[in-house]
């Protein structure tokens, strides 16, 4: 019998990871409000919802948000990762990029299905570190905004955060580039 029971737990144990609602977070940077050691440099109106927390932006006519920590340890940051909603399906809509006090060049990533699954009424994005910064770049600040030019697009966007970097041995960042 006392068998049974262990087996009985293990299985829960596997199924409770499988289905984990969403990936661990090692840095936030909002969550219902803005983290600690980041700043709103964002240009398009917007503000907190009182019922759920998320972040209300005016996306309209190419707006975004611009996030941004200066001095922060970006060798320690991995994946960025996110969730969304909007009033409409705006289906490829969203653009991320890292970005710099010197406006040094990271690639714009579109939040296609790639990046995305919706779940539970939002869209969960994560994109991977090796796409928004593959020559592995300083950066301080990263910006979410409108990939194209719509005229009315109100996005709900909550739950910022980074995941530990791939390879991160006992706390050690990956070493720096050649």
């Amino acid at each position: 019998m006392q068998f049974g029971r262990w087996v009985g737990l293990g299985v829960l144990s596997v199924l409770a990871v499988a289905v984990a609602p969403s990936p661990e977070v090692s840095t936030w940077v909002y969550k219902s409000k803005l983290a600690s050691g980041w700043h709103d440099f964002g240009y398009a109106t917007h503000q907190a919802d009182p019922s759920s927390g998320a972040e209300n932006v005016d996306l309209s006519n190419w707006g975004g948000w611009i996030l941004a920590s200066p001095g922060v340890e970006w060798r320690k940051l991995g994946d960025l990762s996110f969730r969304y909603k909007s009033t409409r399906e705006l289906g490829d809509f969203l653009e991320v990029r890292l970005l710099t006090a010197d406006d040094a060049d990271s690639p714009k990533i579109i939040v296609s299905e790639k990046y995305r699954v919706q779940r539970d009424g939002w869209w969960h994005v994560r994109v991977p570190m090796k796409e928004l910064n593959p020559s592995m770049q300083p950066f301080d600040r990263f910006r979410i905004r409108a990939g194209r030019k719509e005229p009315s697009a109100i996005v709900s966007i909550d739950e910022i955060g980074f995941l530990a970097p791939q390879g991160l041995v006992n706390g050690a960042p990956p070493p720096l580039p050649a």
